[in-house]
């Protein structure tokens, strides 16, 4: 396929390139055994991801305890408990992580364009994930939410990408399911496109008004401004 304006398209992890909920849960529950305490639904964990490790657990915390996600946890209390998490979630990362359907064979049809992948998880567990379930290979560039100083929302991460790639904002595209993905995309000054099939409802990716949406990952082949 030939491409017209676009020239980069960056997509979020965790919801958009593959369904890592169960491993999540899994991994956040074994963690709050350790410390006898109630374990979370899998309801109530994806909605807690996306906002990186640390308030993942602090949120499964604040809601195993205080049955209040946003309650607040000491901070070398989380700084265990986010070390058990990791150690669990090492164990457990691709016991039931798998790519959405049709991710691999499209992201095989965007090899003319530059990609990446801009998450909110570690870098070391993105990468480990990636290249598990073998598609490392198709990006040109891994951000994890520990890479930069900032990460999603904050647009650095996704003008840091374009800087590496040279490419003006103009001429990029982020793809999530992700309030962070859809923020971080229109304050970069690049186009958005929320996919509906993730972690957040369709109607909470309606509502951050993306330019595009998607209900399947191949569809993204169908968005006009990326071929002619």
């Amino acid at each position: 396929m030939k491409k017209t304006g676009i020239q980069a398209i960056l997509f979020d992890l965790d919801g958009t390139l593959i369904d890592s909920s169960f491993d999540l849960m899994t991994s956040v529950n074994l963690m709050l055994a350790q410390y006898n305490l109630q374990p979370i639904s899998y309801r109530q964990c994806i909605q807690f991801v996306g906002d990186g490790i640390p308030k993942l657990v602090n949120r499964a915390l604040g809601a195993s305890v205080h049955q209040n996600p946003n309650a607040e946890t000491e901070p070398e209390f989380l700084c265990q408990a986010v070390t058990l998490f990791r150690e669990n979630y090492a164990k457990h990362l691709v016991d039931h992580t798998r790519l959405y359907p049709s991710v691999s064979e499209t992201l095989s049809k965007l090899c003319d364009f530059k990609l990446a992948v801009i998450s909110n998880k570690s870098y070391d567990f993105s990468v480990e994930i990636l290249t598990r379930l073998q598609i490392l290979d198709l990006f040109d560039l891994i951000l994890g939410g520990d890479s930069l100083v900032e990460k999603k929302p904050s647009p650095q991460p996704i003008l840091y990408a374009l800087e590496k790639f040279n490419v003006s904002p103009n001429k990029a595209l982020m793809v999530g399911d992700g309030e962070n993905d859809i923020l971080a995309g229109k304050s970069a000054g690049i186009m958005t496109c929320g996919v509906t099939y993730g972690f957040r409802s369709k109607t909470d990716i309606v509502a951050l008004r993306p330019d595009f949406t998607i209900g399947k990952f191949y569809e993204l082949l169908s968005i006009h401004c990326l071929f002619e």
